[in-house]
């Protein structure tokens, strides 16, 4: 079948002519902040990171560097790199190998929101190594997770304060095929695919926890963001004790 290049297929979010127009106009992604789906995982990202309070921190994948400018201004040392081939955000850093660029041990925080699942799943422990070489503390990721479940929240108001008493959720699997591509669309847009993501066919909850064991790390904290995103905290082997 020929690439016809103004149609969307499969699960391709764009058409590739609409795609290569947001990036040559640097709208792709603009806005998101303010969108409820996607500023309750940054504030999350933003709170957590705060707490922790590290002196450098490195995130691949900024975004529209929100949490980056955010925490900047509160005195953290942020360091941004985006993967190879995106046209839509700029990076602090040039390139990502950490032993070229001798940076191992030299953050105290590396985060990854959203972003591991624009490489084959093969690739994944090889990355969460490298996160592991750069950082001396902590390693922040998150991953889209196809799953039905719900949430339930009882609120007590106490001035101009909000205080949840009570909350409970259960998120479910769906295991789903995973996405399809056309082979061009990958080729031209690499950064634009889900090559994997949790919940679907092959890629359980227990799969991905265990991956992340086996690079030498212990699992602190998983947050699950508006149904869809697991966002799971971690921190090195021997580095500190559980609060």
């Amino acid at each position: 079948m020929k690439y016809d290049r103004s149609v969307k297929m499969y699960d391709e979010g764009y058409t590739p002519l609409q795609l290569e127009e947001l990036t040559k106009s640097n709208t792709l992604g603009k806005g998101s902040f303010i969108d409820p789906f996607f500023s309750s995982s940054y504030m999350t990202q933003m709170r957590e990171i705060y707490k922790l309070n590290p002196a450098r921190a490195l995130e691949i994948g900024p975004g529209e560097g929100f949490v980056n400018n955010y925490l900047s201004y509160l005195g953290i040392e942020y360091n941004t790199l985006d993967i190879k081939g995106d046209p839509t955000y700029k990076s602090t850093l040039e390139e990502f190998d950490p032993i070229k660029l001798e940076l191992g041990g030299s953050y105290d925080l590396v985060c990854c929101f959203q972003m591991l699942e624009h490489s084959p799943y093969q690739e994944f422990k090889n990355n969460l190594k490298k996160f592991y070489f750069l950082s001396n503390k902590y390693v922040f990721i998150s991953l889209p997770y196809d799953c039905v479940g719900f949430r339930i929240n009882f609120n007590w108001h106490q001035g101009q304060r909000k205080d949840y008493k009570f909350k409970f959720q259960a998120h479910f699997s769906k295991f789903n095929k995973n996405r399809k591509y056309r082979d061009e669309y990958i080729k031209e847009f690499p950064w634009a695919v889900h090559y994997w993501e949790i919940g679907r066919s092959g890629y359980p909850v227990k799969r991905i926890k265990n991956d992340i064991l086996d690079c030498g790390f212990k699992i602190k904290k998983i947050f699950f963001q508006i149904i869809r995103f697991i966002i799971t905290f971690f921190w090195k082997k021997g580095e500190l004790h559980s609060p």
